[in-house]
This record gives C-alpha cells, sequence and structure tokens, in this order.
C-alpha cells in the first residue's frame, strides 16, 4: 500500500497537510480514488481531444466540468485552477473568439501531468512492495555525505541530439557534470572507464532499448540510480523500468523543474 509520506512526494497533487489529516480508512479510500481516475482519464482524455479536434467547445466545456470534480477530489490545485480557467474561457467566448491552439496546450499540459501522476503512482506502489526506499542516493556516497548534487556526473543517453541539447541547458547552471552520448554501445564503453552518479536513460532507442542497456550498464555500475525517460504512461512501461532497475521514470516532453526536483530528491 502506498504511504502517505509517498503520495505527499507527488509534485503534481498539492496534499501537504490534507493527507496527514485522514483517517487510515479516508486513505484509503482516497488511493482507490485516484487509482479509479487514473485508470479512467486515458477514456475521459480521448473523448476531450475528440471534442478539441472537431470544435466542440460546448461539449468540451461540459466534460471539462466533470473533469474539474475529480482534480478538485485528487488534491490537484493547479491543474484544477487552469481547468476552471478553461471552462470560464469555453463558457463565455464565442466559437470564432476561442484561442483553438491555447485550449490545446492546456490539454497536452493536462495528459502530460496526470500522466506523470500514473507513473509515481506506479512507482510508489513498487517501491512499498520491495520495500526500496523513496529516495536515493548516489553509489559512491552510500550515506548521503556532502553537498547536495555537489560534483555528482549525470550520464544521459539518447539517440535525439536535440533532446540531449535540451537537458544541457535545463542544467547548465545546475551542480552537475553532464555527459551526453547518442548511441548504447558507445554508452557502454564509456562506463568501462568511467562510473557515473547516475543514468539518464531513453527507453525508444535503435540499436536497443534502456531497460537492455541499463542490464548492461549496471555490469559496470551497480547500484548507480537510473532514471528512465519515455513518452509513454503505460503500466507495462514502468513495470519493465522497475525491472531494469529504475529509481525514477519521467514523462516527456520533461520541464526543467520536474528533472531538477528529481535528481534533488534522489540525491538528497
Amino acid at each position: 500500500m502506498i504511504s502517505k509520506k509517498q503520495m505527499i512526494a507527488i509534485p503534481e497533487l498539492n496534499l501537504l497537510g490534507k493527507v496527514t489529516a485522514m483517517s487510515d480508512g479516508q486513505f484509503i479510500s482516497y488511493v482507490k480514488y485516484l487509482n479509479s481516475f487514473i485508470d479512467r482519464f486515458p477514456s475521459l482524455s480521448a473523448m476531450l481531444l475528440s471534442d478539441l479536434d472537431s470544435k466542440s467547445y460546448e461539449q468540451l466545456s461540459e466534460k471539462l466540468e466533470e473533469l474539474s470534480e475529480s482534480l478538485d477530489k485528487i488534491g490537484a490545485d493547479k491543474l484544477l485552477k487552469e481547468c476552471l480557467k478553461q471552462i470560464k474561457t469555453l463558457t463565455i467566448s464565442s466559437a470564432a473568439d476561442i484561442e483553438h491552439d491555447s485550449v490545446e496546450a492546456f490539454m497536452d499540459d493536462l495528459v502530460q501531468k496526470i500522466s506523470t501522476i500514473s507513473i509515481e503512482m506506479r512507482m510508489a506502489a513498487h517501491q512499498s512492495l520491495s520495500g526500496m526506499p523513496a529516495q536515493v542516493v548516489g553509489a559512491d556516497s552510500p550515506d548521503g555525505a556532502g553537498p547536495s548534487g555537489s560534483g555528482r556526473s549525470i550520464l544521459a543517453v539518447d539517440n535525439s541530439v536535440m533532446f540531449l541539447n535540451t537537458l544541457q541547458k535545463f542544467l547548465a547552471n545546475a551542480p552537475y557534470d553532464l555527459h551526453t552520448i547518442t548511441t548504447c554501445s558507445e554508452a557502454i564503453g564509456y562506463v568501462s572507464g568511467n562510473k557515473p552518479d547516475l543514468f539518464l536513460l531513453d527507453i525508444e532507442m535503435p540499436d536497443m532499448d534502456g531497460y537492455e542497456l541499463a542490464h548492461k550498464l549496471r555490469i559496470y555500475a551497480p547500484g548507480v540510480p537510473i532514471i528512465f525517460i519515455t513518452a509513454h504512461y503505460a503500466d507495462e512501461y514502468v513495470d519493465k523500468a522497475v525491472e531494469a532497475g529504475a529509481t525514477a521514470v519521467l514523462m516527456k516532453p520533461l520541464s526543467p523543474k520536474q528533472l531538477l526536483a528529481k535528481l534533488k530528491e534522489i540525491f538528497g
């Protein structure tokens, strides 16, 4: 069973003070509702996107009303605020005045954030079952000693040069030494002579997938935390990532705030 501490740590939810005030029975009911909402969301989001594509804004507004009730119940305050804003816009504006691109951007962000909640819940469930701690420090500093993040080295492997360049920008002012590689074979060669403090791996790559790469990297660097990056949030992706030794799984498109928060959580 996922713990209250794990639930509070999910950044897309604002549960500090709410969850701690719940009785055990209320907390169990809350977790059940959240899991039910996550299960329902793919079909709901498909309907929302269909209404958006057909510019059926009145129907879209009605479905967002339904969604807003769920967002309120799960404690997704920021998403709820943005959802209510979109409902207001759709309600008071004529179809000709609605900024379609703005609504589409909201929908993309909504799907990404709900997907992230799903991944965080799945990871927390695995941690609870295995007894794995919620935070993992670098293998070279098992007790977490030393300045937070100071001198930590990260190996990022992704076949997209554009994505790797984005990572460089995200971490430009952060206390991490980022080394980027575009092929799995090159990554394996690199770790045979170097030991990064963390691996940041894309799951879908042409020469081998991230899961297989993780197993090979573990030969040279056992115990080093692994963050998988993926555009998919289905349970099977998270389950395979856990089997491959994932410390965390993050959704694409990745935000700098999300990445930095996860690195801080891992390194302490």
